[in-house]
């Protein structure tokens, strides 16, 4: 952000009064869909031995989401989206973590948040999920390394239908950094 300010940007911060109820609303949503999408196709469950185990499972919870539980998810992603654009009458993109943990070491399936064991896919995917629950279009780009020598990673968030202003913002912050030349040791 300080970069970003230095290079001329207006730094506020915005406020998205739905964002935590989304987390359980976009996962109702994404499974129900995902498992409409594969039954529409006549896939699911149809051919379910040509699944992975995870994918399979994950397809299978999308059949125990109600409709009602599906209705009042869509009305928190209206919300959000409501929220995000009410934020973006002001700002041009938002800055976020592209995940809320550095890179993961290989064979991790848990990570420990704030004291609590979290899933390994939960804590890579949660930051992403507002932009991709509203359709709003994200990119992520490296920013740094962690102490233990993993990368870090910055979430750009941009309006609907703004993705060149949103790549203009992001190829500007690659531009004054060399974050994205860099690799972790390995």
């Amino acid at each position: 952000l300080k970069l970003y300010e230095s290079m001329g940007a207006r730094v506020q911060e915005v406020l998205l009064p739905h964002l935590e109820e989304s987390v359980d609303a976009s996962t109702k949503v994404g499974l129900a869909e995902a498992t409409g999408y594969h039954a529409a196709s006549g896939h699911f469950p149809a051919r379910s031995a040509d699944y992975s185990e995870d994918v399979r499972r994950r397809l299978k919870m999308g059949l125990d989401v109600t409709a009602i539980e599906y209705l009042a998810a869509n009305e928190v992603r209206r919300k959000l989206t409501a929220d995000f654009d009410r934020a973006f009458e002001s700002v041009d993109a938002i800055v976020a973590p592209a995940t809320t943990i550095t890179a993961p070491r290989i064979g991790e399936t848990e990570i420990e948040i704030r004291g609590e064991n979290v899933p390994l896919r939960t804590a890579v995917v949660n930051a992403n999920r507002p932009a991709n629950f509203t359709g709003h279009p994200a990119i992520a780009l490296p920013c740094g390394f962690s102490k233990s020598g993993l990368p870090i990673g910055l979430q750009l968030i941009a309006p609907r239908w703004h993705e060149s202003k949103l790549l203009a913002i992001a190829r500007a912050y690659e531009q004054a950094t060399d974050w994205h030349k860099r690799h972790p040791a390995l």
